[in-house]
Formats: structure tokens, sequence, C-alpha cells
């Protein structure tokens, strides 16, 4: 590693153990691996619950300012931008991209309609 770094090796072993103390890396006989991490992102289900009346204000609040007739947006997955969908019925004419599953979800749900 010191080679390939371009560094000591003492600075590959402090290095090392700093990485281990924060609980990225475990040190092994002759290197280090990563050690694994849950994932911080809590499932969409689990966040969508979380802050109900705020992620609805936010989105109602953004379909109404910044949307109008005629519009190409593009909506990514988060829950509040999911949450927009519920409000873009009033629109006529839009083109609405998006990444995210619950938001196409939600869309076709207002298509229907």
């Amino acid at each position: 590693m010191s080679e390939l770094l371009n560094v000591s090796e003492m600075t590959v072993r402090r290095d090392l153990k700093e990485l281990e103390k924060e609980g990225i890396v475990r040190r092994t006989h002759g290197g280090a691996v990563f050690v694994q991490t849950p994932n911080p992102e809590p499932p969409f289900d689990e966040k969508r619950g979380a802050h109900l009346d705020l992620k609805e204000r936010i989105a109602e609040y953004a379909a109404n300012h910044f949307v109008r007739d005629d519009s190409v947006i593009f909506l990514e997955g988060g829950t509040t931008v999911t949450g927009m969908a519920g409000f873009l019925g009033q629109y006529r004419d839009l083109l609405i991209v998006t990444n995210g599953l619950y938001t196409a979800s939600a869309l076709k749900k207002i298509v229907s309609n």
C-alpha cells in the first residue's frame, strides 16, 4: 500500500489505525478490509410516514409555484417529490419524467382520474 500510495509504511499504519477506529475498515495481517455498514437510508415506506404534514405542504407549494400548464418537469423518486403527484391533476398538457417507481405509481393515479 505504501508503494501504491507513495507514502511511508508508518503513514499507512497510522491511517489504517484511524480508519479502524472510525469503523470504516478492519485491519488484517498485511492490509485491511472494509467493514460492512448497514444502509443509512431507511426504506421508502418508512420515510414516507415521517413528517407527513410538512412534506405535503412542501409538495403542494412546489406544485402550485413551480409548475404551469404545458410544462416539462422531472420528478425524482423522493418521498416529498412523490407527494407532488397529488397536486398536479389541475394542470393541462404536462410532460412528466421520473426515475422513481413510487412517483410513477402516484402519477398513474392522477392520470387515471
